[in-house]
């Protein structure tokens, strides 16, 4: 690890230590986005489909306890959690559905900075309290588990090893059966060959195209057939509307909304949603003309941060960002020092767990993750370019 990395590792870690202090010792410091005083944390809300409704995928209003995920997602969850809880602390068999989620993550975090040339203890250190992990973990999401998939498709789809390769794509399947997005890692089959499809790796990519239809499509047999998939995906359509990263593209509305709320400028607009999907396109295609594996990465993971949600989406940066850590390709380069201190900057904003007080009581991070993310892309297309 080289030390601009072991030095913004570092501080990631105290920050880490920090927020940890203020949780047990400050309550007002818990605040209400990362730790819900309600009963309807995202656990229960993610159950809640399965747990009330009558109809599988019924169409309700989105923030209404819509159904938005693929059926094996609840399958899962239904077989680890059913309780409904009275308060935020979770209730009976919820320990077990977020200490599977909790086990994953690490897992997943394990398989990605195993890879680091040094110090990996401080970089586990510096990411496991980050909002990439710690959100998926509190509020009970499924992407903890696809986070865990990608991670060991990462790990295994260029091993020598034909049983592990099978293994990497059947994760990567598995993975977009649950979420979705993580589809655009499949990305890195073509990315070291993008124009020659004669050297893609067409055995792996046939058994995850075809794993991942089956994983997905057969277990609506028993949740409503193909009228309920209709329902789903309009369902998973409206989320995205609500809940992707358009702050990347608005951020500087969020912010300049939460100093004068009387303004209200709007920001889930028609262009905001256009030029995110636009945005999130870009990136997805420069993943294909980045040679080292950091652009890639990151071009890949900022793509995935447009489409999803901005905490959840975070965990798929982490790969980009060991892949930051252990990156030596760039320092030639004349524009490198100001190029990676950016990056730097960028990354502390993105995966510190210290949240930064806006005047209502609330947070900036969300909006400050967006603006982050646009320094990211723009590292990565010069690093394409240079």
């Amino acid at each position: 690890m080289t030390r601009r990395a072991g030095v913004l590792c570092s501080l990631l870690a105290g920050s880490a230590v920090l927020f940890a202090a203020l949780f047990f010792t400050c309550p007002e410091a818990r605040q209400k986005f990362v730790f819900p005083d309600t009963s309807y944390c995202d656990y229960r809300v993610f159950m809640l489909p399965c747990m009330e409704s009558g109809i599988n995928y019924s169409p309700k209003k989105i923030n209404r306890f819509d159904a938005c995920y693929p059926p094996i997602a609840y399958y899962l969850a239904s077989s680890l959690s059913t309780d409904k809880g009275i308060s935020w602390l979770p209730q009976k068999r919820e320990w077990l559905y977020l200490a599977s989620i909790a086990l994953m993550e690490i897992l997943g975090l394990g398989l990605i900075l195993g890879t680091l040339p040094g110090k990996r203890l401080l970089a586990f250190g510096a990411v496991v309290l980050s909002p990439a992990v710690i959100s998926s973990v509190l509020r009970g999401n499924p992407s903890g588990w696809a986070f865990a998939l990608v991670a060991l498709f990462l790990r295994a789809y260029r091993s020598p090893d034909a049983r592990w390769r099978a293994v990497a794509a059947l994760s990567l399947a598995l993975a977009v059966a649950l979420k979705l997005t993580p589809v655009l890692f499949g990305l890195m089959y073509l990315a070291e060959n993008p124009l020659k499809p004669a050297k893609w790796p067409w055995r792996q990519i046939a058994l995850a195209a075809v794993a991942a239809a089956v994983l997905l499509l057969l277990p609506f047999a028993g949740c409503g057939g193909f009228e309920a998939m209709g329902r789903w995906f309009a369902n998973a359509l409206e989320n995205s509307r609500h809940y992707s990263m358009q702050d990347p593209i608005w951020g500087f509305v969020a912010l300049v909304n939460r100093f004068d709320p009387s303004l209200e400028i709007p920001r889930l607009t028609n262009a905001a949603i256009v030029l995110t999907n636009l945005a999130a396109a870009l990136m997805a295609a420069l993943a294909l003309a980045a040679k080292s594996a950091y652009a890639r990465l990151a071009a890949i993971g900022i793509a995935m941060a447009f489409l999803t949600h901005h905490d959840y989406g975070a965990a798929y940066l982490l790969p980009a960002f060991a892949a930051f850590l252990a990156d030596e390709s760039f320092r030639d380069r004349p524009e490198a020092r100001v190029v990676t201190l950016l990056e730097c900057v960028a990354w502390f904003i993105v995966l510190t767990p210290l949240q930064i007080p806006d005047p209502a009581g609330g947070s900036l991070n969300f909006a400050l993750q967006g603006e982050a993310l646009l320094l990211l892309a723009a590292a990565v297309v010069i690093r394409i370019r240079a």
